[in-house]
């Protein structure tokens, strides 16, 4: 058992104490992955959904021929999108603009309500969405079902990092940020295997609905993480939820561990102390080049997801090559961020895609090389958000952690809403991801390179308001 220190154990002391990485833990990352895995399934669904039939003429677009003469196969072949890219554009766009209003939403409820119930709402939603979209198809039904997917898929987002990250040690912070970035990837491949056998898009979205009601099987083994429960100053229930932990973990507390309850410290409101939180001047300025490092990266991450389909040679092929550059890419973003730290990991990768998008300009007329420069492009932007999210992690106060990921995610939805209208023109797509790389770059050095310092505060406090005492000054983002 460790010390017990003046003021009674920090948060990590606790999760140690009450069994340190255990089977609850493990229930925490199990509900996570079905969770962020929820968020992705649609998301890179829309391209495969609008590949065009071989050989569509447009000048007869009823004539269908294999491998799809089903009319109903996927978005193209049902809403006549064929001659029609534009339209199309638009319902891959719709995503991000759905998701551009619930990465705000969500971060604020998961900082006002607590993770847990943020991605519940979140995981009801799009059962509730997809269930509209394939009981009631129609070219406006699929954007209104499409936006709203998008909206409620936020709620998987940044409160699913709040969540891991506030259920377990600080140390494992850089870690599962990797694991949930990964296994984004591998997702994405098991996706495309799925809709290369033949699956319709009904089939494959009745598919994902059944997924997303395996987090509900896991929900009743878990409780609000303390950290998020401790910045409330609900510490009666951080206390209960750590008995809880250990009695999951097979743990035996300490006989004093219950006695490390303050009387009632003084007390701010929760809304005063996200106010005063987010109100911050160092906060904001790391929001603002965090804003514009998020939306070069959204942009030239999905300028390149949602123009797979126009990529030479097999589709499926194509996207699974994508997905494991980007696998990879988190594997090593997770090494190198350990050796030379965010701030420099960040530069580097973004760095990459620069001269990756560069190089494509050079090599247009070879199809190898310019998939390559692609892969390459995308490789270093899926690094760069994987880094950025372990950054905001160990680096934005706990109080307004989620409001914090949640304005980063806009700034990637916003790119992400840009991108499918930027890619029906190929020039313009780079240009605009060279103009907005090079603004990343220079924003990276207006970045903090210290961390919050949440992970050292005790259960229990001197009788001083939690904002006072932090003041949200740089050194503590």
């Amino acid at each position: 058992m460790l010390d017990k220190k003046i003021g009674g154990y920090t948060i990590d002391e606790a999760y140690d104490i009450t069994g340190g990485h255990g089977f609850y833990q493990y229930f925490v990352v199990s509900s996570c992955t079905i969770a962020y895995i929820s968020k992705m399934l649609y998301l890179f669904s829309i391209p495969l959904f609008l590949i065009k039939p071989i050989n569509y003429h447009c000048d007869n677009p009823q004539k269908l021929f294999k491998p799809y003469p089903d009319k109903y196969y996927n978005f193209v072949t049902e809403y006549d999108l064929g001659c029609d890219d534009l339209r199309a554009s638009y319902i891959a766009s719709s995503f991000s603009f759905g998701a551009c209003f619930g990465s705000i939403l969500f971060g604020i409820l998961g900082d006002i309500v607590g993770r847990l119930p943020t991605i519940t709402i979140g995981q009801s939603g799009m059962i509730i969405s997809l269930l509209l979209l394939v009981l009631f198809s129609s070219y406006k039904m699929c954007i209104i079902c499409t936006i709203s997917i998008g909206f409620f898929a936020l709620a998987c987002g940044p409160p699913t990092f709040g969540f891991i990250y506030d259920s377990m040690h600080t140390k494992y912070i850089p870690f599962y940020g990797t694991y949930l970035h990964t296994l984004f990837c591998f997702g994405e491949i098991v996706l495309v295997i799925l809709i290369w056998t033949g699956i319709k898009w009904r089939t494959a979205c009745y598919s994902f609905i059944v997924w997303k009601l395996l987090f509900f099987v896991l929900l009743w083994k878990l409780k609000e993480s303390p950290k998020y429960l401790l910045n409330r100053d609900k510490k009666e229930i951080v206390v209960r939820n750590f008995e809880y932990i250990a009695k999951v973990n097979s743990c035996k507390l300490p006989f004093d561990f219950t006695l490390l309850v303050a009387e009632h410290s003084i007390q701010t409101s929760l809304s005063t102390k996200i106010v005063k939180g987010l109100l911050n001047k160092a906060l904001l300025l790391e929001l603002f080049f965090c804003g514009w490092i998020f939306l070069a990266s959204g942009f030239i991450y999905y300028a390149i997801t949602m123009s797979i389909q126009k990529f030479k040679g097999n589709i499926h092929l194509n996207a699974i090559i994508n997905a494991l550059a980007e696998a990879v890419s988190n594997v090593i973003s997770g090494f190198v961020v350990s050796k030379i730290g965010n701030k420099l990991s960040i530069a580097l990768f973004m760095l990459i895609s620069l001269l990756a998008l560069i190089g494509h300009i050079f090599t247009k007329d070879n199809i190898i090389l310019t998939s390559l420069c692609l892969c390459i492009a995308k490789f270093g932007v899926s690094a760069e958000l994987n880094v950025g999210f372990i950054y905001g992690g160990e680096s934005f106060p706990s109080i307004v952690a989620n409001i914090s990921l949640g304005i980063c995610a806009l700034f990637i939805r916003i790119g992400g809403m840009l991108a499918p209208l930027a890619s029906n023109n190929q020039y313009y797509m780079l240009l605009s991801g060279i103009v907005l790389a090079i603004v990343a770059l220079l924003a990276v050095s207006g970045l903090s390179m210290k961390k919050e310092a949440i992970e050292t505060k005790p259960l229990t406090e001197p009788k001083n308001d939690p904002i006072e005492m932090q003041d949200f000054s740089i050194s503590h983002i």
